[in-house]
């Protein structure tokens, strides 16, 4: 069985004094930690915070009490797949084989540097609706996506980008964070990519937030952010789209001080 973990690096930053560094958690029973979040810059290459390097040097340390723990570098994030300037760098950087080669080949660097284990696609967050004084509307960012007019191409560039990428870091972890709703996994040539990863980490959590209360024909609550229900919806569609659930895991993010830690488990 997996479990994973996400090390959010800006968690170590935040001015309430909450801060904990990798060497101050508890690594037991993690089969792997994804660090979260190296970006693309602008010349299509992977690229790190410098403030997030120490953090990451700290995290690959604990390799050595924890031998069986697998570090892979996270890219994408929400601030970067919904803000500009970096909103559109994923599209662009998928959009032709020549800059998609760029950042393989800085990912393949970055990963000898660093002594990393593999690499997660992370380009989105789960289901979630923001709040707006106009009503409400979908914030997200997925491959195709219309709510940010995402171009169609961009569903078999990745398809693409995840081929060419396994056949340049051989046996190195890849894995891909996905949706839990039929509404972006449309987005995905799922069965396609599935071929080209180590396992798919599905975001099965905010299925349920504040906005339940503008649902029509639904009691003006909150429900739980998600449920054993909730995921066995999302699994079926990942069973229909011909998906073999051994390469999947199932997500349950827990707020903590420090960061997001997002457990998966398998």
């Amino acid at each position: 069985m997996k479990k994973i973990g996400y090390y959010a690096g800006w968690g170590d930053r935040r001015a309430c004094g909450t801060n904990v560094a990798p060497e101050q958690i508890d690594w037991t029973g993690f089969t792997g930690v994804h660090f979260a979040f190296a970006t693309i810059s602008q010349s299509m290459q992977i690229q790190l915070a410098d403030e997030d390097v120490p953090l990451l040097k700290q995290l690959v340390a604990q390799k050595s009490s924890h031998p069986s723990m697998q570090v892979i570098i996270a890219v994408g994030g929400w601030d970067f797949s919904e803000l500009q300037p970096t909103r559109d760098l994923f599209s662009l950087m998928i959009a032709s084989s020549s800059t998609r080669a760029t950042f393989i080949s800085s990912v393949k660097a970055f990963l000898t540097q660093f002594n990393l284990d593999g690499i997660d696609i992370d380009f989105g967050e789960p289901q979630i609706l923001l709040m707006h004084k106009s009503g409400v509307e979908i914030s997200i960012e997925y491959p195709s996506a219309i709510e940010r007019a995402a171009p169609a191409t961009d569903t078999p560039n990745l398809t693409s980008f995840f081929q060419e990428m396994r056949t340049a870091l051989g046996t190195k972890i890849i894995s891909c964070a996905t949706p839990a709703g039929f509404w972006f996994l449309r987005g995905f040539e799922i069965n396609k990519i599935a071929k080209s990863v180590s396992y798919l980490n599905m975001m099965s959590y905010d299925y349920h937030g504040p906005w339940d209360t503008n649902v029509t024909d639904q009691a003006p609550v909150t429900n739980p952010h998600t449920s054993i229900r909730d995921m066995r919806d999302s699994a079926l569609l990942y069973i229909r789209a011909g998906i073999d659930l051994s390469i999947g895991t199932l997500s349950n993010a827990l707020f903590i001080p420090i960061s997001v830690m997002l457990i998966m488990m398998q």
